[in-house]
């Protein structure tokens, strides 16, 4: 779990969320943001339970929940 900054600034809207099942059965939610000046924020992994992620997934394993 955790983020990367992309840029300086304060979160403005989230562009896209995502999820997928790591290997130990549990959801991570993955959410890219844009700050207020609509420059690349954060890009932000959060797994339910609070665990370390197991494994990044490719492409064709997440499910996407939201795209702005």
């Amino acid at each position: 779990m955790g983020s990367l900054r992309l840029n300086s600034g304060i979160h403005a809207s989230d562009l896209i969320q995502v999820k997928y099942i790591d290997t130990d059965g549990q959801m991570v939610i993955i959410t890219l943001t844009e700050n207020k000046n609509k420059k690349l924020f954060e890009l932000e992994f959060w797994k339910v339970d609070f665990n370390p992620l197991n494994k990044f997934p490719f492409p064709d394993e997440v499910e996407i929940l939201l795209i702005d």
